[in-house]
């Protein structure tokens, strides 16, 4: 399948990149979330996946034999342009319950109640379009990840990172007060970017890429989303979004050698000091993996 860890993230603390830039840890102060409620969200995501990987393989069957891993679902591994991508995504459900999902895949019960299984039913059913868009969404950007950091494209993996993190966000700040977030793939967003990837115009075709859609998980937390967004208003930052399974822990931000100064002192008076808390803000250090002696 897909994990929930941003593969962008995950890679920038395991490879040393180009010289000029730094990578900050910037700890919410609110441990990620280990309780049956939290495991719930993230094992409902998964089970988005399982009915969504399942629906294509029914409504595409000539791809059956390709489509092992929701992460199958992509140009390169079909054949086929980004356009019956979205094509695919487009005859997935905003949301649905158990009983849809039951009923719209006949012979696949054990799979799915075995999915199901591992936690109780979102109220607001399984946001299936939009989770296994974030998904699909997340495998390119970390197949671009390795390029741009070879490259030097700091900018523009600053800017996927950005975009990885709006596909787990819940709200979003302005003038210091939260609105909730929301980014849904509906049938006109989907219908827009099939157009958009055969325009002539190749900057229009490039932002239909799969790698700028944002999708919606939908695990980060309100601290999070603020120390995201004060990230981004700090010049030299590049980019910054959750790492790992979100619902609380660490923010990674990008930033050019320089600025991580102005970076604390814009945390520390956005963020920790009007909570009361330590500024917990880390510059990290690439190293060699273990090994022996």
């Amino acid at each position: 399948g897909v994990g929930a860890e941003g593969p962008l993230q995950g890679i920038l603390l395991a490879g040393k990149g180009p010289e000029g830039y730094r990578v900050v840890a910037c700890h919410s102060m609110r441990e990620a979330k280990k309780s049956a409620g939290a495991r719930d969200i993230f094992n409902s995501r998964i089970a988005s996946y399982e009915i969504g990987l399942r629906l294509i393989r029914s409504r595409f069957p000539e791809y059956r034999d390709k489509l092992h891993h929701l992460r199958d679902v992509n140009p390169s591994n079909l054949g086929v342009d980004v356009a019956e991508i979205y094509g695919m995504l487009k005859v997935l459900p905003m949301t649905c319950t158990r009983e849809e999902a039951l009923r719209a895949l006949p012979g696949e019960e054990d799979a799915l109640e075995r999915a199901f299984r591992t936690h109780t039913p979102p109220p607001e059913g399984y946001r299936v379009r939009d989770v296994c868009l974030f998904g699909l969404a997340e495998c390119e950007r970390g197949e671009v990840t390795a390029k741009l950091l070879r490259d030097g494209n700091m900018g523009k993996l600053g800017e996927l990172m950005y975009i990885s993190h709006d596909g787990d966000r819940v709200v979003t700040y302005e003038d210091g007060k939260s609105k909730p977030w929301s980014c849904p793939a509906t049938d006109e967003y989907l219908e827009r970017l099939i157009l958009d990837s055969q325009s002539p115009d190749p900057e229009v075709r490039e932002r239909a890429k799969l790698m700028y859609q944002p999708g919606g998980y939908r695990c980060s937390t309100e601290e999070l989303d603020l120390i995201v967004d004060i990230c981004r208003k700090v010049p030299g930052v590049l980019g910054a979004g959750l790492t790992g399974a979100g619902l609380g822990g660490v923010v990674l931000a990008l930033a050019e050698e320089g600025a991580e100064g102005r970076l604390y002192e814009a945390l520390e008076e956005g963020y920790y000091r009007p909570r009361g808390l330590p500024t917990a803000v880390e510059v990290c250090r690439s190293v060699g993996g273990a090994c022996v002696v």
